[in-house]
């Protein structure tokens, strides 16, 4: 059965930020948070770099298995995934592209260590990726600027006359903090979901899911005045000016956005395929594909089956 949620919320759109603080709007409630790191020639926050410590690894039960690959988009003619590790601290950039020889489809991992315990790593628009984690009891958000780099061209051994093959690395030009939060208040962050529809005059758009308290947030950023805004705009607990959606609180392990030709900008949470149970899908709708969020869809198993909701073909894009 397909059931729409009865009684959308759209949440007040205001903007409150500095070079290196967050507004957080939160039920009306308006909190400035510094961003914590050392500053860069700009006066900039930058993330920390030293490591945290071992016993300030978070103990997830939502959205902590593996979410599965998420696409990247790059400059350069190579397709990207990008996942991540909790346990060794690491971002996985995986590469395939073609080359020449006798073997040319090509693949190989990029691993870049962090300072902090990855919660979820997803691609955003070209050349970007957006990783969450927790680092010394903080939520921290980081968006990362990919460089360029030319495919790497086979080459012939000289001894063996066997063609040798490179890996590909992309430098990571920027790593820039959009959030840097208590984690009591709200959690690891558990779901991303990429915006790309960013609000005007910002540059940079996503949705954060935290693990405690299971809201919803739109995190905006403009790259020209480095301003990022946080709004509050959906949560499983009635609220004023908020989508309120109970089935937020379910434990759903994997999620994608996508454009979809017939609902708009869609993000969907659903639990592991191939259980027991049918899947039972949560859908999040932006119908106007306009950045704001309208309305949810919750999918049962028969619902989901009969929209084809986990076949890639029934996108427009997915992202």
């Amino acid at each position: 059965m397909l059931q729409l949620n009865s009684s959308p919320r759209r949440p007040a759109q205001r903007v409150f930020a500095a070079a290196t603080s967050l507004a957080v709007l939160a039920g009306g409630a308006l909190t400035a948070l510094v961003c914590a790191g050392a500053l860069d020639a700009r006066g900039l926050a930058q993330p920390a770099q030293d490591p945290p410590p071992p016993n300030d690894r978070p103990a997830l039960s939502f959205g902590a298995a593996d979410k599965g690959d998420s696409r990247v988009r790059v400059s350069s003619p190579a397709k990207g995934l990008v996942s991540y590790s909790l346990a060794d601290r690491k971002i996985s950039l995986k590469w395939s592209w073609t080359s020449t020889g006798p073997r040319p489809d090509q693949h190989s991992v990029q691993e870049e260590s962090v300072a902090f315990w990855p919660t979820e790593a997803i691609g955003m628009r070209t050349d970007r990726i957006a990783v969450a984690g927790v680092r010394r009891e903080r939520v921290v958000l980081e968006l990362w600027t990919l460089g360029t780099s030319p495919l790497p061209a086979p080459r012939i051994d000289a001894d063996t006359g066997q063609y040798r093959y490179g890996e590909l690395t992309l430098p990571i030009k920027e790593r820039e903090e959009l959030l840097n939060e208590p984690l009591a208040q709200l959690g690891p962050a558990a779901v991303l979901f990429f915006n790309p529809q960013a609000p005007a005059t910002f540059t940079d758009s996503l949705y954060v899911q935290f693990a405690t308290s299971k809201d919803v947030y739109r995190v905006d950023w403009r790259e020209s005045d480095r301003v990022r805004v946080s709004t509050k705009v959906a949560s499983p607990q009635p609220a004023p000016n908020l989508i309120v959606e109970p089935r937020l609180a379910d434990p759903f392990r994997i999620r994608w956005s996508a454009d979809h030709p017939q609902h708009g900008f869609v993000y969907v949470l659903a639990p592991l395929p191939g259980g027991p149970q049918p899947i039972d899908g949560l859908v999040l709708l932006d119908l106007d594909r306009d950045g704001a969020l309208d309305n949810t869809l919750r999918l049962d198993g028969t619902a989901w089956n009969a929209g084809g909701w986990g076949d890639a073909a029934n996108y427009v894009t997915m992202y």
